[in-house]
C-alpha cells in the first residue's frame, strides 16, 4: 500500500497489509469491523480484509472476510469448517471511486441469519442476501494467521484490493446502531476512543516508513501492521 491523502492506497496487484496477533475473531459470538472504502472500480473482486485459520483442508476453509463483487456489492463471510460460503452480500451496490463507510457486525447469538450478521453501508442497515447459514461461532481451528487489510489470506491479484482505505477498525462486540451512527460522524471519519476499539489503523499520517510502511494500532491491542 501507499500513503495518499490520510488513507491508504491498494494497487489491485497484491499490494496489503498485514497485521499479526489479531485475536478478536478467534471462537467468539460477536464482532465488528468497521472501515472507509474508496474501490476504483469493480472489474475484480475486491477483498477489503480477511482472517485465515490454518491448516488449510481442500474444499473445508475457516475464514472470516469482506469484500467487494463484481457488481459492487459488499459481502461478509464466516466459514466454520464447511464447504459453503456462509455469507451476507447486500442489495445495495457502492459507487465506484467514492467514499463509503462499512460497518459489520457479528452476533452468533442473533435469530436466524439477518439476526446474526449485519452490513451497514455509511451508517444505514442493508438488506443482505444469504449463502449458506451464518454459524453460531467462529471457528476453534488450528493456528491463525495475520490479519490482512486489502487481499486474501493468499494474496492473489484477482482477489486484492483496488482503490483506498482508511480507519480501520475491530470490536469484541455488536456494535449497535448508536454505535454505527456515531463512526459515520455524517461522513467524515472521526475520533474513535470514545467506542474503545480492540484494533484501529488510522491509515494516516501516523503510519512511518523505513523499508516498508509501520502502520500503528490506537486500539486497545496495538497490532502493529506492515505493508507489503
Amino acid at each position: 500500500g501507499a500513503l495518499r491523502n490520510y488513507a491508504f492506497y491498494f494497487n489491485g496487484n497484491k499490494q496489503y497489509i498485514s497485521v499479526p496477533g489479531v485475536t478478536v475473531f478467534d471462537n467468539t459470538t460477536n464482532f465488528s469491523v468497521s472501515g472507509w472504502f474508496k474501490p476504483t472500480n469493480f472489474t475484480e473482486n475486491n477483498r477489503s480484509w480477511e482472517y485465515h485459520w490454518e491448516p488449510h483442508l481442500s474444499g473445508v476453509e475457516h475464514w472470516v472476510a469482506a469484500g467487494i463483487n463484481t457488481s459492487g456489492e459488499m459481502y461478509f463471510l464466516i466459514n466454520n469448517g464447511i464447504p459453503v460460503s456462509n455469507s451476507g452480500t447486500t442489495t445495495t451496490p457502492l459507487i465506484a471511486d467514492t467514499w463509503t463507510h462499512i460497518t459489520f457486525t457479528y452476533d452468533g447469538t442473533g435469530v436466524g441469519d439477518a439476526g446474526k450478521m449485519k452490513i451497514y453501508i455509511n451508517g444505514v442497515s442493508d438488506t443482505l442476501v444469504f449463502t449458506g447459514t451464518i454459524p453460531s461461532s467462529t471457528p476453534t481451528w488450528g493456528t491463525s494467521e495475520n490479519f490482512n487489510i486489502g487481499t486474501n489470506y493468499q494474496v492473489t491479484q484477482t482477489d486484492s484490493f483496488l482503490g483506498n482505505i482508511s480507519n480501520m477498525a475491530t470490536w469484541s462486540s455488536t456494535l449497535s446502531q448508536a454505535n454505527i451512527t456515531t463512526i459515520y460522524n455524517n461522513g467524515v471519519p472521526g475520533d474513535l476512543t470514545s467506542l474503545s476499539p480492540v484494533n484501529w489503523w488510522k491509515l494516516d499520517s501516523s503510519a512511518t516508513w523505513t523499508t516498508s510502511w509501520s502502520i500503528p494500532d490506537d486500539g486497545s491491542a496495538s497490532n502493529v501492521g506492515t505493508s507489503n
